[in-house]
């Protein structure tokens, strides 16, 4: 499931680089503004963002993981 998202994320976060990339060679072929950096660095907090909810998911599934395994028996014998 984590793959799965996780290419998924990838593949969305390559189509918006792609779509701000063309964006930008458009906005170059227009006069010259001075625009600064505002563009790189939309991408690079978008791409943070990516990678944030993807090590935010996979914590999330390990730590479920690791709680349904957690014997709350009051007998060890019980427990595996």
């Amino acid at each position: 499931m984590i793959r799965r998202q996780s290419t998924r994320l990838l593949i969305l976060l390559s189509s918006v680089m792609a779509l701000l990339a063309s964006i930008e060679r458009r906005h170059r072929a227009l006069p010259d503004r001075d625009r600064g950096d505002a563009l790189p660095t939309a991408v690079i907090a978008v791409g943070l963002v990516a990678i944030a909810l993807i090590v935010i998911a996979i914590l999330r599934d390990r730590a479920t993981e690791i709680a349904r395994n957690v014997c709350t028996s009051t007998d060890p014998a019980e427990c595996r």
